[in-house]
């Protein structure tokens, strides 16, 4: 996984499991999120509490890169052309960006 830091910390604790991102209280699916074009996902605070969307000020935005897909010819059709099947290939979470703003939620311990 990419990380930037926009302002210097502290951050809010994160990780990554597979393809489970936390953020916070946050659990984000990025497989499932990915797309055929860049997916965003902001994650803001608003009125104390960590949201996914816009809200009083940034935490972290994620970005996933779309999806890519694996030609196969399955065969041919009735006039002998080339049939094909795409497949969606794995989610390289190496390319996926977690963009950080500084945060800290009241007294807490963040990274």
């Amino acid at each position: 996984m990419i990380i930037k830091e926009i302002q210097p910390g502290p951050f809010i604790d994160w990780s990554l499991d597979g393809t489970l991102l936390s953020v916070g209280d946050i659990l984000i699916d990025l497989e499932e999120q990915q797309q055929d074009s860049q997916a965003i996902i902001d994650i803001c605070e608003k009125d104390g509490e960590l949201i996914v969307g816009l809200g009083d000020a940034y935490v972290a935005s994620v970005l996933i890169p779309p999806a890519k897909y694996k030609l196969t010819e399955a065969g041919v059709d009735e006039n002998d052309n080339p049939v094909y099947e795409s497949e969606k290939l794995p989610l390289d979470t190496e390319a996926v960006q977690l963009i950080l703003w500084q945060y800290q939620k009241s007294d807490e311990e963040v990274k």
